[in-house]
């Protein structure tokens, strides 16, 4: 079911319409020490008519939070810039988490 909801949201980025990445905030807490391994967690924050805003945070195996923020993405309509509602299967994958 993932994996044919993935495909299906590939398939919404098409020559008329696309995500447009409207704004990021990125927190810096803390330097990540090297060599090291970390985590990237990215959740649905939100879900809009025509946005959806992701949050995101990047963690040690420890735990420790290095850095956090999101991300806003805006599909529009590529010819006229406008916006446009997110596609069925992007809704369906961001509400799913």
């Amino acid at each position: 079911m993932a994996l044919d909801l993935a495909k299906e949201v590939v398939q919404c980025v098409s020559g008329a319409r696309a995500p447009l990445l409207a704004a990021v905030q990125m927190n810096f807490r803390m330097s990540i020490p090297y060599p090291g391994q970390v985590f990237v967690e990215l959740m649905t924050e939100r879900v809009g008519n025509t946005s959806l805003t992701l949050s995101h945070r990047i963690v040690g195996e420890e735990g420790r939070l290095y850095a956090d923020g999101h991300s806003v993405l805006v599909w529009i309509e590529v010819a006229s810039g406008r916006p446009v509602p997110l596609p069925d299967a992007v809704r369906a994958a961001a509400e799913m988490g």
